[in-house]
């Protein structure tokens, strides 16, 4: 399941980064969103995956992330 918070309306296909972290007590990843380097939003998820299918347009860049 993922969650995302989007603060000013904007679109989750707009983002053009996001902030990647782990938690390791909850077991969940989580981070803010971005577009154009401003944070606009945040999300949790349990697994990349669901990251990767929420932003496709961003799956180059959350692998790089990851590597």
């Amino acid at each position: 399941m993922i969650k995302i918070d989007m603060w000013y309306n904007d679109k989750k296909e707009q983002a053009t980064g996001l902030d990647i972290q782990f938690n390791d007590l909850g077991c969940f990843y989580s981070g803010n969103i971005r577009i154009f380097g401003k944070m606009v939003g945040d999300y949790y998820a349990d697994s990349v995956q669901e990251i990767c299918e929420a932003f496709p347009h961003l799956k180059e860049k959350i692998n790089a992330c990851l590597n």
